[in-house]
């Protein structure tokens, strides 16, 4: 169902239903800290084990920036919640971890009904997205637009990351998460960030 290389199998609570990680290799331990502490200092939740119901978190940084936006897409049960946060990050001096976030929230409305919102993103592939790694001639700049998406239900937890999607835009794998990325900014009413 998901596209990303599995690093972690295990069994999740008594029913034995089967919890599958698929996180790129490329991620480090230290990679994995940083999205703890990040989460930790934005007050979020972390997905690495999972979510009872669906949970989508999108960020994507600014070039030549510690600005991220953050979109939050959270459904349990029949209730369905969209956040869009855009956060301010402060470094230490090293670059090492995170100081600080500032913190702005929104709560948008969207164009149709959240449910639909959903299906729509079912339809552009959220759940197939391949991580940079497994796209074949996918060019990696430095100082870039970085997009990171993580996918949590009961059953498994996804992660892929995109380090600049605008020089990648020509390769078939990368036009489904700038599809979903202007589809939500549409549907949001929310000024474009590509």
């Amino acid at each position: 169902m998901f596209g990303c290389t599995t690093q972690n199998r295990e069994i999740k609570n008594s029913l034995k239903v089967e919890f599958e990680r698929k996180i790129p290799a490329h991620f480090s331990e230290k990679d994995f800290k940083m999205l703890s502490d990040f989460c930790n200092k934005l007050e979020v939740e972390e997905l690495v084990n999972g979510y009872d119901g669906l949970y989508i978190r999108l960020f994507i940084s600014y070039k030549h920036s510690d600005s991220v936006r953050l979109y939050t897409i959270k459904r349990r049960d029949d209730s369905v919640k969209i956040i869009v946060s855009e956060l301010l990050i402060f470094y230490n001096s090293e670059s090492s971890f995170i100081d600080s976030v500032y913190k702005s929230v929104s709560y948008p409305v969207s164009r149709s009904d959240h449910k639909e919102l959903i299906r729509h993103l079912e339809k552009l592939n959220i759940y197939n997205l391949l991580d940079y790694s497994e796209i074949n001639n996918y060019k990696i700049p430095t100082d870039s637009k970085n997009v990171f998406i993580e996918i949590a239900n009961r059953n498994i937890y996804k992660l892929c990351f995109y380090p600049d999607l605008s020089l990648n835009s020509d390769i078939n794998e990368t036009k489904d998460i700038v599809g979903i990325i202007n589809y939500l900014d549409r549907e949001l009413n929310l000024k474009p960030v590509w």
